[in-house]
This record gives C-alpha cells, structure tokens and sequence, in this order.
C-alpha cells in the first residue's frame, strides 16, 4: 500500500479507490472460485453415490447368477434387474439435466406415489435384507403428485437410505402418503419414518445444509432433496430424538386432476 501524502489531491484518491476496488474484486473472484471448486467436490461425490446405488443390484444379481448359470429363474432375474437398473440411470440422468436447468421439475410431470416406492423399495431391498430392516407401506393407490417420476424416485431413494443408515441393525422404514392442504392448493404428505438413533437436537436444523452428515456419508443427499422440493412449491421438515427415530415429512403438490375445483360466482 502507498504512503498516503498530507492532505492528498482527488486524483490520488481516486486512484486509491480504484486499485482497493480491484483488490476486493480479485479476491472476491477468487472466493466464488473456491466455492465452485468445493460445490463441483460435492457434487461428483453425490453422482458417484447416486450411480452406485444403481449399479450394486445389477452387480448382485449379475454374480448370482454367473455363479449358478444353470439356474434359468436366477438368470432371468438377473436380466430384469439390468433392465430396470439401466432404466433408472436414464432417469437419474435425466434429473441431472434437470437440476442443470434449475427447473427440477416439469409442468406436465406427474407420479404415482405407491409405484415410486415400490421402484425405491426395490433398489434398497438388499442393503436392508442386510441389516435386517424391514420396508413398509402405508399409501392408498392412486396418490399422484405434480413431481416427474425421477424427481420422486430421487427423493425418496435418499430418504429410505439415510431411514436404513439410521437403523443400523435392525428395525423399520416406514412410508406413509396421505392428502393434505396448504391453503388453497392440495398436497400429498409424505412420511418416511426410522426406528433408529435418532438425531441429536443440537443438530437437526444442520442436517439439510450441504457438506454436512450426521452419519458420516457424503452429505448431500438431503440438502439435493430439500432443492428438488422447493423447487416444486413442496416443503421439507425433520422431526427427531435421540433413541427416538425420526421421520422425514415431505409435502408436494397434488396432480392437477386432484386440485380442488375453484368456485366461480
């Protein structure tokens, strides 16, 4: 820095101004920099995740039955679990483009809930077969929500990991869906509920924030999950005790079909 002169002329301050200016510029670049280098981090971690979990089934099956290739039940198994495996990598791909756009969501999207459980029951069914946890579903048929089909998937395949991480072994994930309202608009609530540990008061309100775990995984899952619901006018709350469990409360939007009729005079 320059010896300020006594009583300094107005050039010279401007020139001051403009070089401190420049300083604050470069530095901040320089912060947007690393903060873009610590969410690309991230963001390969969760994608890395996210494809891992779609490949392991088809990598299980798949041994299974090169192990037993005289078993041709086993076989064709193994086939569907490839199908329906390479399916879901085109919609998670799908929802990576999506979130690209920051659109997270299309207007003319529409799910089923009891299918995209049934979908996530199917990708998690071994790792809980593993920790002996238990999969239940209370959701009437025909609950459909204004969320692209990859979008629910996402969200609740986040919600049941992070419910069978917390049980650790042994327990219950449970998925309620019921119709409810915020004001005018109908939503869908969706509850997924653990019998596990439980988090601790102190940090609940961290759990959505990115970067942060409570169990030690990446810790992106749930601050991506909380974007994908706000980004379709839902909302997101964590209700949990220590040794108590806790459940995940997700509202989204109803299917058009199942707004309520506006009454005109």
């Amino acid at each position: 820095m320059s010896q300020a002169p006594h009583n300094p002329p107005a050039d010279w301050v401007l020139s001051e101004v403009e070089r401190l200016q420049g300083q604050i510029d470069a530095l901040t670049q320089e912060l947007r920099a690393q903060e873009s280098r610590a969410a690309l981090g991230l963001m390969s971690r969760w994608i890395a995740h996210e494809v891992a979990n779609r490949l392991t089934p088809i990598a299980g099956y798949a041994a299974a039955a090169l192990r037993h290739p005289e078993d041709r039940s086993l076989t064709e198994r193994a086939l569907r679990q490839t199908v329906l495996g390479c399916e879901r990598l085109s919609q998670f791909s799908r929802l990576i483009l999506q979130l690209a756009d920051e659109g997270g969501n299309s207007a003319e999207s529409c799910s089923d809930v009891r299918q995209a459980w049934e979908v996530v029951a199917e990708l998690v069914s071994a790792q809980a077969r593993a920790s002996r946890i238990e999969l239940v579903c209370h959701c009437a048929d025909g609950l459909t929500v204004s969320v692209a089909p990859s979008v629910l998937e996402h969200i609740l395949l986040n919600l049941a990991l992070n419910a069978i991480r917390a049980c650790r072994d042994g327990g219950v994930v449970e998925l309620e869906a019921a119709p409810c309202s915020t004001g005018n608009t109908s939503m869908i609530e969706l509850c997924v509920t653990d019998t596990g540990q439980g988090i601790d008061e102190g940090v609940v309100h961290r759990v959505l924030d990115a970067g942060f775990s409570a169990s030690g995984s990446h810790g992106l899952g749930l601050s991506l999950v909380r974007h994908l619901v706000d980004a379709v006018g839902g909302s997101l709350a964590i209700l949990s005790s220590p040794k108590e469990g806790t459940t995940v409360v997700v509202r989204l939007p109803a299917e058009v079909s199942q707004q309520p009729k506006q009454i005109t005079n």
